[in-house]
């Protein structure tokens, strides 16, 4: 464990000599791992290299360390997966209602956040804890439904109405939650899904297949054309 957990942060940690980074990617890795309650703090410590009294000096005890694990992984929605909500956002306004331009938002969609957000090795910890937090959200992971969930839920909600009119709020949610659940399968089930598939890992073309998969269903289950994104890329361009 702490040998692959020194491998990871290396490339996690902008100063890997730096005790607080080091705790706190650890700490990511193994609660995404294990859960909050499965590790204690001495084991913490052993596994980021560190002190034993540098939980409580850098976060003041163990749930500070689990608040600033849970602000790290708001801050990575943010500058990972924000900016793909806010496109489709836009994209949204700027179809007018156009069936073929819905369809090529939805696909573009789904491409970026699954290349974004899909759970490759152990220093995309966030995504785990991430997708974790929407089958039970405990206290500790709370915060991430006012600053995560809710703000993507409404944009997608828009995307839902655009695509299909619908009117009735519970309709609306019904359709909106079932899209969450075409896009997020894949990152909340990886593990089952890759030894469903026989698949060592989530490599670019096993990627490629997923997004086509996902992109589809999703234009499918608004009544969208099913057009793929690289189709609509040639006609713009012909165009």
């Amino acid at each position: 464990m702490s040998q692959s957990v020194d491998a990871a942060l290396k490339t996690l940690c902008s100063d890997p000599t730096c005790c607080r980074e080091r705790l706190l990617h650890t700490a990511g890795i193994i609660y995404a791992e294990r859960g909050y309650d499965a590790a204690s703090t001495r084991e913490l410590t052993k596994a980021a290299g560190v002190n034993l009294a540098a939980i409580a000096y850098y976060f003041g005890g163990k749930d500070g360390l689990q608040a600033a694990v849970i602000d790290h992984v708001v801050e990575e929605c943010r500058e990972r997966t924000w900016a793909v909500f806010e496109h489709l956002d836009r994209s949204i306004d700027e179809a007018h209602g156009d069936k073929e331009a819905l369809a090529t938002a939805t696909a573009l969609f789904a491409e970026s956040f699954l290349r974004a957000a899909l759970p490759v090795n152990r220093e995309t910890w966030w995504v785990t804890i991430l997708t974790r937090a929407m089958g039970s959200l405990p206290e500790p992971e709370a915060p991430l439904y006012e600053t995560v969930f809710l703000p993507a839920h409404k944009i997608l909600r828009r995307l839902v109405t655009a695509a299909t009119g619908e009117t009735d709020p519970d309709r609306q949610g019904i359709v909106t939650e079932a899209l969450v659940g075409d896009f997020l399968t894949f990152c909340k089930n990886y593990s089952v899904v890759l030894r469903s598939l026989g698949w060592d890992d989530f490599s670019d073309p096993h990627i490629d297949q997923i997004v086509a998969v996902v992109a589809r269903r999703m234009q499918a289950r608004l009544g969208l054309p099913q057009i793929p994104l690289a189709e609509r890329s040639a006609k713009l361009a012909a165009e």
